[in-house]
C-alpha cells in the first residue's frame, strides 16, 4: 500500500512539474523571449523525447525567433 501511494505521489509531482515547465516555456515564446524558450524546450525534449507537444512548440519558438531576427535586419 505504501509503495503504491509513493508511486502515485511521485507521478503527480513529476507530472505537475513537467506541465508547469512546458507552460512556462510556452509563455516565454508568447512573450518573445525566444532564446530562453528554446533553451527550455531543448531540455524538455532531451528528457521526454516522445513528447510531440514539446517538439511542436520548440519548432514554433525557432520559427518565430528566426522571423523576428530577419525583420530587425
Amino acid at each position: 500500500m505504501k509503495t503504491t501511494t509513493l508511486f502515485f505521489a511521485i507521478m503527480f509531482i513529476f507530472g505537475h512539474s513537467y506541465s508547469q515547465t512546458v507552460t512556462e516555456a510556452i509563455k516565454k515564446t508568447n512573450n518573445e523571449r525566444y532564446p530562453e524558450a528554446i533553451r527550455d524546450f531543448k531540455l524538455i525534449v532531451s528528457q521526454m523525447p516522445n513528447d510531440g507537444t514539446a517538439y511542436y512548440y520548440f519548432g514554433v519558438s525557432y520559427r518565430d525567433w528566426e522571423t523576428d531576427r530577419k525583420s530587425t535586419r
